[in-house]
C-alpha cells in the first residue's frame, strides 16, 4: 500500500477532521525490513482501490468538476462490495473485528452518496463526499498501529506548533518545555505492540533524533533569538513526524 500516513494528510487537508501526519517520503534503496512492512500492507488490495477511487473524487471536486464527482458514485458502490468480501492478511487478523464493525457506515455513506449524485445539487454532492471520507477515515486508522506515548507528545505539540510558533508566544513554548521533556523521556520507554516490532530499528533511530532535537530547542528556548527557536521548532516537529511513520 501506499504511503499511509501521505494519504491520510491529503483526505483529512481540507478541514474534514484535524489529524495531524507524517509526510516522510520513501528513499530510493529499501531495506529489507521497508519491503516486509511495505508488503504486509499491500496485501489488501481492496482497501487500495477504494481509496484510489476516494483520491480520485477529491481531486475532481478541487477542478470543480462535478460531473466526474457523480461519475465516482459506481465506483464506490462496486468498490465498498469487494471492500466488504476482502480476506485481510494474516498480518491485521488482529483487527478482523473492528474491521467488521467498521464496515456499516462505510456502507452508509456510500448509499448516501449515490443517491445525491443521481439527483443532488453540487452542495450536496460535497457534502456526500465529506461522509464517504470521515467515513473511510474511520475505517482505514485501524490499520495504523496506536502507541499512547506518540499520541501524548502529540497532544502537547498540536498548539505548540499551530498557537504558540506562528504567533511567537515563546513564553508559552517555554511553559510547554517541561512537558515536551517529560513526553520525550516517555517515548524513550516506549513498547511497541508485538505486531510491529519489525519497525523496531526505525522507531529506536526516530525517538533518538527526537530527543536530540527537544534539547535543541530546550537550548534555543532558554539562549537563542527567535529564529533560533522558530528553526529548532521546525527541525523538531519534522523529527516527530518521522517517528509517527516508523511502522512504513
Amino acid at each position: 500500500m501506499k504511503n499511509l500516513s501521505k494519504v491520510l494528510l491529503f483526505l483529512t487537508t481540507i478541514g474534514l477532521i484535524v489529524i495531524i501526519a507524517g509526510c516522510q517520503g520513501e528513499g530510493d534503496t529499501k531495506t529489507d525490513t521497508v519491503a516486509e512492512t511495505e508488503s504486509a500492507y499491500q496485501q489488501i488490495p481492496e482497501v487500495e482501490a477504494f481509496m484510489e477511487h476516494l483520491e480520485e473524487a477529491v481531486h475532481a471536486t478541487f477542478d470543480t468538476n462535478y460531473t466526474a464527482v457523480r461519475e465516482a458514485a459506481p465506483k464506490f458502490t462496486a468498490a465498498f462490495e469487494a471492500l466488504k468480501k476482502a480476506e485481510l492478511p494474516e498480518f491485521h487478523k488482529d483487527v478482523e473485528g473492528q474491521f467488521a464493525e467498521k464496515l456499516p457506515a462505510l456502507d452508509e455513506a456510500v448509499k448516501a452518496f449515490a443517491e445525491v449524485a443521481e439527483s443532488g445539487d453540487d452542495a450536496a454532492l460535497d457534502e456526500a463526499l465529506t461522509g464517504v471520507r470521515k467515513s473511510f477515515i474511520d475505517f482505514w486508522v485501524i490499520f495504523v498501529p496506536t502507541v499512547q506515548e506518540i499520541e501524548d507528545f502529540h497532544d502537547i505539540l498540536r498548539p505548540a506548533w499551530h498557537d504558540y510558533t506562528p504567533n511567537e508566544d515563546w513564553d508559552a513554548l517555554k511553559a510547554a518545555m517541561p512537558d515536551f521533556v517529560k513526553a520525550t523521556e516517555a517515548i524513550m520507554n516506549a513498547q511497541l505492540p508485538p505486531k510491529y516490532a519489525y519497525a523496531q530499528a526505525k522507531f529506536d533511530e526516530g525517538r533518538q533524533a527526537l530527543k536530540i532535537a527537544i534539547d535543541s530547542l530546550k537550548v534555543a528556548c532558554e539562549t537563542g533569538t527567535s529564529d533560533d527557536i522558530k528553526e529548532k521548532m521546525s527541525i523538531m516537529h519534522g523529527a516527530f513526524h518521522s517517528i509517527q511513520s516508523f511502522y512504513e
